[in-house]
């Protein structure tokens, strides 16, 4: 075995040999070797050596580096021992100096000529015409790479924020495109994997950066093709607003509205509310009679943002009666936006000070979604003594409802009446402080009863752990101590063959 084999796993060595043909020295020294490594991609590779001639560090710019060393530095390594290659220093700029500049200009035009990455970096840093090509077949590359994501990450981090320098943006939005059609390829196959969904974050920063140069018209075009042709898929909703919040000539707002009335006639899927939302607000724009506006308004009345609109309109024109019946139609039609709507009429009732129906919309919301906050607003609308009976009435009509009567209970100071409806870890935990004083040993008994149960199942450590923290809460109790270690006593009978448990449980505090 060769000195420096043991840097790497057995099956990075294998991969590493058989793909020295691919090492390309660049330069040398008694200390240093830079080569690059070529594969799906080109890697740049560095290896330093000690005084000993031994491995000092290495470096790689492929992905798997990050993580341990890679093959290309195998392969490198392997190449050097293979090759026998001399690490006497170079004087590589006498040498350089001392050939004439026909040769000089003959050996970089062959250079240039064979290799296309070099040649675009010719062409970039003296300012000559993008090779559009070297883009396109570089993008190609990443698309059936095994670690898209990570390339193509790093493809609009460096290579497109350097064609935005030279105002390639014709070429920028090709390249989005393409890739743009990959990642979304990939997220109807692969929908919850991140990488995925953060490459078309990053596609979306590019579209809206182009956005934001005004000589450049043709994004507004690209918006409209997606989304004329995408409005159904998920993924599109990102782009939606870059289109439908900017573009606001008379002509933007023309073809947006066109779009609008494309897609209505297209969808009647969850995102169609957004399309009418959206052809709303471009009618307003554009211009058209209130009448025209009015009308379509009252066919898509059934969704609850439309009837927000009527609804803040009577509001802010103080046609309270209207106002209220369009709610009340609202709260009656409506699936998802009901409880919004029953909040609003009940603070306009309160608003006209109209008290009664303010009270009774109060006592809905209490029974319907059973919030402590609705209950405390509640309570102050009363007196004592009637208060007592309709807070009975509240507590039947949400029995149903153990953690709300908890927090009632606590609120009204009822501690007789939590400590018996509380049975959940999380409760004891939650009411501990206010139940420890008065109601310590049916507390306890409470705790004992989950702690015995958990244990009766072997499980991990993180288990026990849990075990551990509930004995920890209850030592904090009055009487709690002697009640855990009786505990303890009794499971060091029942469960002494369980040295995770007991590992676990010297955790327990005072014991």
């Amino acid at each position: 075995m060769a000195s420096w084999e043991y840097l790497f796993e057995e099956k990075i060595l294998d991969r590493g040999y058989y793909i020295t043909d691919d090492v390309k020295v660049l330069n040398k020294s008694s200390r240093e070797v830079n080569a690059i490594v070529s594969g799906t991609f080109d890697y740049d590779v560095k290896i330093i050596f000690d005084s000993d001639s031994d491995v000092d560090s290495m470096s790689c710019t492929c992905p798997y580096f990050e993580i341990d060393n890679c093959k290309h530095l195998a392969a490198l390594l392997y190449y050097l021992e293979e090759n026998k290659v001399d690490f006497e220093d170079d004087d590589i700029e006498e040498l350089f100096n001392s050939v004439d500049d026909e040769n000089l200009k003959s050996f970089l035009l062959n250079e240039l000529s064979a290799n296309y990455e070099l040649r675009n970096k010719f062409r970039l840093e003296f300012d000559f015409n993008v090779d559009k090509d070297y883009y396109k077949s570089l993008l190609d590359k990443i698309i059936y790479a095994d670690d898209f994501s990570y390339h193509l990450s790093s493809f609009i981090k460096d290579e497109v924020n350097l064609l935005f320098n030279k105002k390639e943006y014709n070429l920028i939005l090709e390249l989005m495109d393409d890739a743009l059609y990959c990642v979304c390829e990939k997220l109807d196959n692969h929908y919850d994997n991140y990488s995925y969904e953060s490459n078309l974050d990053e596609i979306i920063d590019v579209i809206s950066k182009l956005k934001d140069i005004n000589a450049f018209e043709n994004v507004f075009d690209w918006l409209v093709d997606n989304v004329r042709y995408n409005f159904d898929k998920y993924w599109i909703d990102e782009f939606v607003p870059i289109l439908f919040d900017n573009f606001n000539s008379k002509y933007h707002l023309e073809e947006k509205y066109e779009l609008t009335e494309y897609i209505l006639t297209k969808t009647d899927s969850y995102s169609r509310e957004k399309y009418i939302l959206y052809k709303i607000q471009l009618m307003n724009d554009l211009n058209c009679p209130e009448s025209e506006i009015d009308e379509f308004k009252l066919k898509n009345i059934n969704y609850p943002k439309v009837q927000q609109q009527f609804i803040s309109q009577a509001i802010d024109e103080k046609d309270y009666e209207k106002a209220i019946q369009l709610l009340k139609k609202a709260i009656l039609n409506s699936q998802y936006g009901k409880k919004n709507f029953q909040i609003q009429l009940k603070e306009l009732y309160l608003k006209i000070n109209a008290q009664g129906n303010y009270k009774k919309e109060l006592y809905k919301l209490i029974i319907e979604y059973n919030e402590i906050d609705d209950y405390k607003e509640f309570k102050k609308q009363f007196n004592s003594d009637e208060w007592t009976d309709i807070r009975e009435e509240i507590f039947e009509s949400c029995s149903n409802n153990r953690n709300f009567l908890n927090e009632c209970y606590a609120f009204e100071k009822l501690n007789d009446r939590l400590i018996n409806n509380i049975d959940h870890e999380y409760e004891l935990y939650q009411y501990k402080n206010l139940l420890s004083k008065d109601y310590s040993s049916q507390l306890l008994e409470k705790y004992s009863e989950i702690v015995n149960q958990m244990v009766i199942k072997s499980g991990s450590r993180k288990h026990y752990q849990k075990i551990a923290d509930l004995l920890n809460e209850m030592i904090t109790i009055p009487n709690g101590k002697n009640t855990v270690l009786k505990i303890l006593d009794e499971w060091k009978i029942k469960y002494k063959n369980r040295p995770a448990m007991w590992d676990e449980l010297k955790k327990v505090k005072k014991i």
